[in-house]
């Protein structure tokens, strides 16, 4: 009955230590599964696809810190020019909030597309207010005449637009009737034109207004116009060039006949008019939407309109472009990562405007909302990986510098190499090291992207401009990530946004041609990109990655140390009862040989007293051991 009972201990003991084997493993594949469920939303039933609609699973700051341009004046003079960086109480604080709409899962629960909004809002907790002007180089301004060529030609695009507005508005007026018709007050008709200056027009019929009228949606040549058609009446052009210029305009201005130059004055006088034009529209383009009494190469406005408004001129020229969109909706076809844990994370790559974005490569996107993966979960840290670099929009590399911790989450520190991201796509003819040239995403724009304070660009360029202060690791980039669940939990990916100006491919009127260096990088805007996981989130994130695998040390430690114990218990148990059975069938036969030996002395001595001895002479003992007959007995 005992060897039973210690069989069941030990038996009980070993199930005890498979369970302290298998149950953690058990629970690590059910956290797993949790994990998978609270990364990944595979249909609009699911539990977490609210939240994701909504992105209510982690906070998006945009931040944004002013250079201001201290001498505009000496700058236009020749001076090289000096910054001052905002202080941090004057940074702006925005909220980027995202929502998913129209969400439209594939059938295998593996994709799906939708039509994300985002808008920023500034924050209640915002240091600064977005109101506080800014004095700095007007971008917009620099963008359009980089198209051009040149300021002068600038203006005549300008001038189309006018005389465009003015011949839609009413061409007859413009023609015929209009002594009074301006458009700005300023920038006037052909007839007004020729009413103040008492100088001959022509007399357009209503075929040449219609063929001037078909060129203005389509084409600028008001600047093509004053190339062409003067070199034409020029006595000092040569024949074949004459001739060469007759064709060419007869082709692309067909409301005259250039073959009859030598009879025909109208075209020369309607350059004179379009040169008037040119001229009006300059001054009152500057009088009307100048800022600064230093030209339109210079804006002071609010933070808020450098950053996201679209500034009047390209308005005036049917233009929408900001440096960032408030505002903005793109379709996002998304790998959900159903069955495939190599695509969780919910933000696979974007299509906007028809060219698609990739925002993962692979799975190394920017993200902190509790959602999307920057790496794959469940695989070992990497020494290095491809992040993608939401502000200047292309890859990096991503490189473990040590571990951390975010909220009492466990997390890994990985900071950006930026060094590769500014080196490349030099659009503007020049490459410079530590510099991102970000005009192919800015429609042109000469946007110029390096790490704060002008960090590791080239001193050869940081040194034309003066003020800046000396970089620190402030300005870092870095993402800091969960490792079981590869989720970036807080993130800063910074950039000083400048304007590349080139005076000498890109002539400016006002500025002195004589100045030390003609190319510069001039500062506007530093942009942070914060983004830190949700404290709503960050709650169910330490279950799954801290208190699970405690829970499964503990469960593991117990049930095996328990089970060794019984096993121990039962093995030692088992070995004493057998040692204390040897001992006892011992101690029975050693009693058992000394009963044996103690019966057979006590016979010999009972004998001994009841058989007298033959030899014994003494009758009185004899006697009384065994009496005398007497004689009468005998007989």
């Amino acid at each position: 009955m005992a060897l039973y009972q210690h069989g069941l201990a030990a038996a009980l003991g070993v199930f005890m230590i498979v369970i302290g084997v298998v149950i953690p493993k058990l629970i690590e594949w059910q956290v797993r599964d949790s994990i998978r469920s609270s990364l990944s939303v595979d249909s609009v039933s699911d539990s977490g696809y609210n939240d994701w609609v909504q992105s209510k699973t982690g906070d998006i700051y945009r931040k944004f810190l002013g250079y201001e341009l201290n001498n505009p004046l000496a700058f236009l003079g020749g001076a090289a020019p000096n910054f001052t960086e905002w202080s941090l109480d004057d940074e702006v604080w925005y909220t980027w909030q995202r929502t998913n709409n129209n969400a439209n899962f594939s059938a295998d629960r593996t994709q799906v597309t939708t039509n994300t909004y985002s808008v920023y809002t500034m924050r209640s907790d915002s240091p600064g207010s977005d109101q506080k002007y800014l004095l700095t180089v007007n971008w917009a301004f620099a963008t359009l005449v980089s198209g051009a060529g040149s300021e002068q030609a600038l203006w005549t695009v300008f001038a189309d637009v006018m005389l465009g507005t003015m011949l839609q508005t009413n061409a007859a007026l413009w023609a015929y009737t209009g002594t009074t018709y301006c458009y700005l007050g300023t920038i006037c008709g052909l007839r007004k034109y020729a009413t103040d200056t008492g100088t001959t027009v022509p007399t357009f019929s209503a075929t040449q207004l219609g063929q001037i009228g078909a060129l203005i949606p389509t084409t600028s040549w008001v600047g093509e116009y004053l190339t062409i058609v003067p070199a034409i009446y020029n006595s000092n052009t040569s024949a074949p060039a004459r001739t060469a210029y007759i064709n060419a305009a007869n082709v692309k201005f067909p409301f005259f006949d250039f073959n009859n130059y030598a009879t025909d004055s109208d075209p020369l006088r309607f350059a004179g008019y379009l040169n008037y034009l040119t001229t009006a529209t300059a001054t009152t383009v500057n009088a009307v939407y100048g800022t600064t009494p230093y030209g339109l190469f210079f804006k002071n406005a609010t933070i808020h309109d450098h950053v996201f408004g679209i500034d009047p001129l390209l308005a005036l020229l049917g233009l929408g472009t900001s440096i960032i969109n408030n505002g903005s909706h793109y379709i996002n076809v998304i790998k959900t990562g159903y069955g495939n844990d190599f695509y969780l994370g919910m933000d696979y790559y974007t299509t906007a405007n028809s060219i698609q974005n990739n925002t993962k490569y692979p799975m190394g996107n920017f993200s902190v909302a509790g959602r999307q993966a920057s790496i794959p979960p469940f695989q070992p840290r990497p020494d290095t990986f491809e992040i993608f670099f939401p502000t200047a929009l292309r890859f990096v590399t991503a490189k473990y510098v040590a571990d951390s911790n975010v909220k009492g989450l466990p997390t890994w520190y990985f900071a950006f190499d930026t060094d590769l991201l500014l080196a490349v796509n030099p659009d503007f003819g020049v490459k410079v090291r530590g510099i991102a040239d970000l005009s192919y995403i800015s429609s042109g724009a000469p946007i110029w992207a390096s790490m704060p304070r002008l960090a590791n660009v080239d001193p050869a360029w940081a040194s034309r401009i003066s003020g800046i202060p000396a970089a620190t690791s402030a300005g870092d980039s870095f993402l800091n990530i969960e490792g079981v669940t590869g989720v970036g939990v807080e993130g800063s990916a910074q950039l000083l946004f400048s304007c590349y100006v080139n005076f000498t491919k890109t002539p400016f009127l006002n500025f002195a041609a004589a100045r030390a260096n003609h190319e510069f990088i001039l500062p506007m805007f530093q942009a942070v990109d914060y983004r830190v996981i949700a404290d709503s989130k960050v709650g169910d994130l330490h279950k799954a990655v801290v208190w699970a695998p405690r829970v499964q040390k503990i469960i593991r430690f117990v049930l095996v140390i328990v089970g060794c114990v019984l096993v121990g218990l039962a093995i030692l148990t088992y070995v004493y009862v057998l040692w204390s059975g040897r001992d006892g069938e011992q101690a029975g036969e050693q009693e058992a040989m000394e009963g044996i030996k103690s019966t057979d002395t006590d016979m010999g001595a009972t004998q001994g007293e009841l058989a007298p001895n033959p030899l014994d002479t003494n009758d009185e003992k004899h006697d009384a051991v065994m009496p005398r007959a007497t004689a009468t007995e005998l007989n």
